[in-house]
């Protein structure tokens, strides 16, 4: 009986996709949708510049960091370890702008709905994989 093992770097590139469109969601409904002035492009570029340096620390530290298998995990140990993770990111995130001396520019909507994309889409490609996981597993032990 073999079971189907989830993969790290499968669950790095679900979780990288995530992050990545949340944060477009949220500087658009943030900077598209609510308000147009003037200098949002150095505002926008901020955000850019800092969610790059914060996604390269993510991927990093998820590399090297030992997680736990997403096929043994329930819904609710992986949304938790989701909202743990993403609200590391987050606060790295937020790290950036006080560090480079720009926490002026902060918005608020945005790293809220950035925060709440990131657990919806990540928890919701995580419980998918997971299912695949469990999906593989049962279809190799009916073989």
């Amino acid at each position: 009986m073999n079971q189907y093992r989830s993969k790290r770097n499968i669950t790095l590139i679900l979780d990288m996709i995530g992050i990545s469109l949340s944060f477009i969601v949220a500087l658009s409904i943030r900077f598209s949708l609510l308000t147009k002035t003037i200098g949002v492009d150095v505002i926008v570029s901020t955000y850019v510049s800092f969610f790059a340096y914060a996604l390269l620390i993510y991927v990093f530290i998820f590399l090297f960091k030992d997680n736990p298998r997403l096929e043994r995990m329930s819904y609710r140990e992986i949304i938790f370890k989701t909202v743990e993770q993403q609200f590391l990111f987050v606060v790295t995130y937020i790290v950036f702008f006080f560090v480079f001396h720009k926490a002026d520019v902060i918005s608020r909507l945005v790293i809220g709905f950035f925060f709440v994309c990131n657990v919806l889409l990540c928890s919701f490609a995580r419980i998918m994989y997971h299912n695949y996981c469990v999906y593989k597993t049962n279809k190799e032990r009916e073989k």
